[in-house]
């Protein structure tokens, strides 16, 4: 404590994040020695260290700074105060990005307490960007925080119903390089199946350079799961699946996804519906989509597709008919415009960044050893099919991703 004091968090970041590091009072020490900080003396030197330590140093032992920072949120938790966590999470992250647009181990431990806190907008800033580059080196990133990222960044865009980015967070964390199956993947794959169904109508098929290793634990771990993906076309199966595996879904904490793809079928349904016929009546509609409310449910559910700009159509209350319309925007103004050419300067830039990353891989040393020695063992250049070749994937045992 005596060192503390003499430093100045913002002057001394790396000693300061190294004494709190040892100083950790959730960490046994040895018999001999005591801590001399108590948890929430040690939590206030933490929250200062977030609060005005210098981006540049902390870059040079990442480690330590992420240490201290997820210590600091295991003692916040138990008190059951995610929310204060938010603000000092987030000068973390951004000191540790230091204004790139890189991944950092502390973008899921902000991620998770913006969704502990229901304060979703809190991690947009951090959420929203396409990630360019990953420096585990000076962000400390590692296998685990990486899933836990696309993980929690899915279930913030699901609970604000985004579910387009959400799925493609998901795949991230499902194609990521690995060859050893872990239960946050197993996790994201459950979700992924369900928001595929709310989202599309049906259940998206994974990339082919998906490791095989996901794609076989996926089939034999979350079964109800693909079953119920497989049943969306039929009402009595889905039902039956539903009821038999309702207490699994809530135990997975995905009973809410469920039924809103319960919801979804329908939606999809009223949709295919616009690319059959002109005219239809209300009546007819509610047959062919299921519902059992009949023409009250199916105008009210049309009205909130046609609010929602999810169709477009056209409702004689009288006649009790349905007249599907085309979309009226022609797309040809000078924002559509706009948007096009910010379109493509961005692939513009993203294309220079390939090169300069296929620059990179072609000189990179290890790189080229790794491929001689896998030409060696084979007796011919390696066809790279998988990426784990090239990639040490963390093992981790099945668990709760939820868990710290």
């Amino acid at each position: 404590m005596e060192h503390l004091n003499h430093l100045h968090p913002e002057q001394h970041t790396l000693g300061y994040s190294y004494i709190l590091a040892a100083l950790i009072p959730i960490h046994p020490l040895p018999a001999n020695q005591v801590n001399p900080l108590s948890p929430r003396e040690w939590h206030n030197y933490a929250l200062r260290l977030a609060n005005v330590g210098t981006s540049e140093q902390l870059r040079l032992a990442p480690e330590k700074f992420v240490l201290v920072m997820q210590a600091m949120v295991s003692i916040s938790e138990a008190g059951g105060e995610p929310l204060v966590l938010v603000r000092p999470l987030q000068l973390a992250v951004a000191k540790l990005s230091a204004g790139s647009q890189t991944i950092t181990a502390l973008h899921a431990d902000l991620f998770k307490q913006c969704l502990r806190s229901k304060f979703y907008n809190a991690a947009l800033p951090f959420l929203d960007f396409q990630p360019e580059s990953v420096e585990p080196s000076k962000t400390g990133l590692t296998v685990r925080s990486f899933l836990l990222f696309c993980y929690y960044g899915a279930m913030i865009h699901i609970g604000r119903r985004q579910y387009d980015k959400a799925l493609r967070l998901l795949l991230y964390a499902l194609t990521a390089p690995t060859m050893v199956v872990n239960g946050i993947t197993i996790a994201a794959h459950k979700k992924f199946v369900l928001v595929s169904i709310i989202h599309s109508g049906a259940l998206q098929n994974l990339p082919k350079f998906t490791s095989a290793s996901v794609t076989r634990a996926s089939k034999i771990d979350n079964g109800p799961y693909l079953d119920l993906a497989a049943a969306c076309k039929d009402d009595t199966q889905w039902t039956r699946l539903l009821t038999q595996h309702q207490a699994l879904f809530q135990q997975d904490g995905n009973l809410g996804l469920v039924l809103l793809a319960t919801e979804s079928r329908i939606k999809f349904r009223i949709q295919r519906l616009t690319q059959t016929y002109l005219t239809l009546s209300l009546q007819d509609i509610a047959l062919h989509a299921g519902l059992a409310g009949g023409p009250a449910e199916a105008e009210l559910r049309i009205l909130r597709m046609i609010e929602s700009q999810e169709i477009f159509a056209e409702i004689d209350e009288a006649a009790g008919m349905v007249r599907f319309v085309e979309d009226p925007q022609q797309y040809d103004g000078a924002d559509v415009a706009h948007i096009l050419d910010e379109q493509i300067q961005r692939a513009k830039e993203l294309a220079s960044k390939l090169q300069a990353v296929h620059c990179e891989v072609a000189c990179d040393k290890a790189f080229h050893s790794k491929a001689a020695a896998g030409k060696e063992r084979h007796g011919r250049a390696p066809a790279f099919e998988d990426p784990g070749d090239f990639m040490t994937a963390e093992p981790m045992s099945y668990g709760n991703p939820l868990m710290p």
